[in-house]
């Protein structure tokens, strides 16, 4: 692949996974599929690859399940008479996305017949935010400039000095922390699955430090990531070298890069970054922060029975502004809107999209359970079960390549 072509394939699924608005464009998601439909109409090997990809069961069956949700969630609003109908813009919004992905791995993969090129290129769009977050919050100019292109609003902007208004992502906080911890788990299995590149290690550093700056979430999925690591079945020793390399680097480029900021910089990092990012350690009586503080209060709501079994018929609050009943926990807002079938349907259909590409190899199943199980835990927090477009995207753009092989075989 070309230096130009790597840059567009960039270019594209940046505004595919982090989705930034775009006035005349609506949004990134939508931007990016159409300037990659204008690419394959004029590509054959594009078109070709396009062709392929729709007809595979597995997209097919992925947007059926997604149409499944849509008149499942209709006909939950029309039997409790809300007229709540506001998660069907998300799953619609999903069907966009998951399009839309296709168009654009049939793009990039028309530029190189190599698969562990188009998933080093998903890493180094992590790396492209990584990088953009510490300009921003070094240079105050650009700052304000992806301020006002994101949309942060409100207190947050005064939250610890901003320190987490830094990203370029219509997604942001638990969302796109949720993904960066996706993206640990899934690096990890590119290094079992094909091996890393050397430069691999500075590209995790940056994704790390990118983490610390958008929510502590991203550092579950790194805990996700060494197990998965440590415990995956393969050769002891390869484990250990691949964690020493990881470890070591990540130690010895921090140390340095810490060594060497600027006075100013320093002082700025300490007193917002590692007061953000390390608050559970820095109370002196128990480890807890505001966050845990309030998703505890979340949970201490009286449901009934009824509830558990149909739901309430609302995903948001009777108003139609901000979440029913205040709750953002994933594990609620599903049981409140459709009782706990609803939230079985959609753990069928995440477990459907990771397990199917996965289930040939009897190792790649410990992936599909470490990634069931973070997207669990996850799900106490926020929804990314089925419903956080940003992690569907990642999970779609890793996966359908894997049938793609499996198609070739």
């Amino acid at each position: 692949m070309n230096l130009s072509a790597k840059i567009l394939s960039v270019f594209l699924l940046f505004f595919l996974i982090f989705n930034p608005k775009i006035s005349f464009l609506y949004e990134g998601i939508v931007f990016s599929g159409v300037i990659s439909t204008f690419i394959i109409l004029i590509n054959q090997k594009a078109r070709v690859y396009f062709k392929n990809i729709i007809r595979f069961n597995y997209f097919r069956n992925i947007i059926l399940f997604l149409i499944f949700i849509i008149i499942v969630s209709m006909l939950i609003s029309l039997i409790h008479g809300t007229g709540d109908y506001s998660i069907l813009k998300t799953i619609l919004h999903q069907i966009i996305a998951a399009i839309s992905v296709v168009l654009v791995m049939s793009t990039i993969l028309s530029f190189t017949n190599d698969i562990r090129i188009f998933y080093h290129l998903i890493f180094y769009v992590f790396l492209v935010q990584s990088i953009s977050i510490l300009i921003a919050f070094i240079v105050p100019w650009y700052h304000d400039f992806v301020v006002s292109f994101s949309g942060y609003e409100g207190d947050i902007l005064d939250y610890r000095g901003g320190i987490r208004t830094y990203a370029i992502s219509s997604t942001k906080f638990f969302g796109l922390g949720a993904t960066y911890g996706l993206i640990y788990i899934l690096a990890i299995d590119l290094l079992f699955r094909f091996g890393w590149p050397k430069r691999f290690v500075f590209v995790f550093f940056f994704l790390v430090v990118g983490t610390l700056f958008i929510a502590r979430t991203g550092l579950v999925g790194l805990l996700f990531a060494l197990v998965y690591l440590i415990l995956r079945p393969s050769r002891f020793s390869k484990k250990v070298k691949g964690l020493m390399k990881i470890f070591v680097g990540f130690i010895l480029i921090t140390g340095l890069v810490y060594i060497l900021l600027p006075s100013n910089i320093k002082q700025k990092v300490e007193t917002n970054l590692f007061a953000f990012a390390f608050e559970m350690f820095m109370n002196d009586d128990e480890l807890r922060t505001t966050s845990t503080d309030t998703l505890i209060d979340m949970y201490d709501v009286d449901i009934d029975m009824n509830t558990y079994l149909w739901g309430d018929g609302r995903y948001e609050s009777v108003i139609g502004e901000g979440y029913y009943k205040g709750v953002d926990a994933g594990y609620l807002r599903n049981i409140f809107f459709g009782g706990v079938p609803f939230f079985i349907i959609l753990f069928f259909y995440q477990s459907y999209m990771i397990y199917n590409p996965l289930k040939k190899n009897k190792q790649d199943k410990f992936l599909f359970y470490t990634l069931i199980f973070y997207t669990l835990i996850l799900h106490f927090k926020g929804d990314p079960l089925g419903v956080l477009i940003i992690y569907q995207i990642v999970l779609l753009l890793y996966f359908i390549p894997i049938k793609l092989i499996d198609n070739l075989d």
